[in-house]
C-alpha cells in the first residue's frame, strides 16, 4: 500500500472501527502504564504498549478531519485533558503535562492554520511564533512526546517526507520506540464493532485509567 492509499484509508475508516481502536488504545495504554510503575522488568507490557504511540496521533487525525464542529471537539478534548492533568498531578507532583495535551497543541495548530489569512504578514508571525514555542517547549521539556505533536499534522497535511523523516529521527534517538511499528497492521486488522460509545465513557475512560494507577501506586 503507497501512501496515497493509506491516507485514502484513513480519510474513509468507519466510526464504529475509531471507537473499537480507542478502547484498544486505552488497554494497550494501560499495559504500558503497569509496566512502567509497577512491573519493570516485564518487558513485553512495555511493548504491548507501544502498539497503541502512533494510533493516537492517527485518531486525533480522524477527528479533526471528519468532525463537523472543531471548536467543540477541542473544548472535549480539553476537558478530558484538564481532568486527567489532575490525577496526573496527584501521581507525579510538579511534573510535565499529559501527552494529550500535546495531541490537543496539535489540532489547535491545525485549526489555527487553517483560519489565518496566509497572505497576511502577521498572520503568518502569529502563527509560526506559537508553532515554534508549543515545538521548543514539547523538545526541551518532553522530547518523546514529540511525535503526538508533528504526526497529526504531517498526516493533516500529507506531509510524507517530512513524516518519515521525523519518524526516523525518533526511532533513531530511542531504538525501543520501533516497536510502536507493531501498531501498523492493527490500524488496518482492528475490528469494527458497531455500537454506540456514550460520551461519559469516551470523556471518563482516559482519566480513570490514571485514576486506577494512582489507587494502586497508593496501596
Amino acid at each position: 500500500m503507497n501512501m496515497k492509499n493509506f491516507y485514502n484509508y484513513l480519510d474513509n475508516i468507519s466510526q464504529s472501527k475509531i471507537n473499537t481502536m480507542f478502547l484498544f488504545c486505552i488497554a494497550f495504554m494501560f499495559c504500558d502504564h503497569l509496566g512502567a510503575y509497577f512491573y519493570p522488568d516485564v518487558r513485553v507490557l512495555r511493548v504491548v504498549g507501544r502498539i497503541g504511540l502512533f494510533m493516537w496521533p492517527v485518531m486525533f487525525y480522524v477527528g479533526i478531519s471528519k468532525t463537523s464542529d472543531r471548536l467543540k471537539y477541542m473544548q472535549s478534548v480539553f476537558l478530558i485533558c484538564c481532568i486527567t492533568q489532575v490525577v496526573w498531578f496527584f501521581m507525579f507532583p510538579h511534573y510535565y503535562i499529559v501527552d494529550l495535551f500535546i495531541l490537543l497543541a496539535s489540532i489547535f495548530l491545525i485549526t489555527f492554520y487553517d483560519s489565518i489569512n496566509k497572505k497576511n504578514v502577521f498572520h503568518n508571525y502569529i502563527f509560526m511564533t506559537t508553532f515554534f514555542s508549543i515545538l521548543f517547549y514539547v523538545l526541551t521539556v518532553q522530547p518523546s512526546s514529540i511525535v503526538f505533536l508533528l504526526i497529526p499534522i504531517c498526516l493533516y497535511y500529507r506531509l510524507t517526507r517530512s513524516l518519515f523523516f521525523i519518524l526516523s529521527l525518533y526511532f533513531i534517538s530511542d531504538p525501543f520506540q520501533l516497536n510502536a511499528l507493531l501498531g501498523i497492521p492493527f490500524l488496518f486488522l482492528c475490528p469494527a464493532i458497531k455500537f454506540n460509545l456514550p460520551k461519559i465513557i469516551k470523556y471518563s475512560v482516559y482519566p480513570a485509567h490514571y485514576f486506577i494507577i494512582l489507587v494502586l501506586l497508593g496501596m
